[in-house]
């Protein structure tokens, strides 16, 4: 039996009740990330990135070149 045969035997409404599994599936598994607390944690410290200046670097010295 080949693999087209298998697909051919498939009912036509079977696809698209299996993609809905799979994206609600995915869909829950993603809420389930965004609203945990460890999650929330790290993204509100992300959050703070564009504002943080860090820790001051001082400037390397120039040194001129001599012949």
């Amino acid at each position: 039996m080949r693999f087209s045969d298998i697909i051919g035997s498939f009912n036509i409404s079977t696809w698209p009740q299996a993609a809905l599994v799979i994206f609600v599936c995915v869909f829950v598994a993603v809420s389930l990330r965004l609203i945990g607390r460890e999650r929330s944690r790290e993204a509100r410290e992300a959050s703070m990135l564009p504002l943080d200046d860090g820790p001051a670097v001082a400037a390397a010295p120039v040194q001129e070149k001599r012949p």
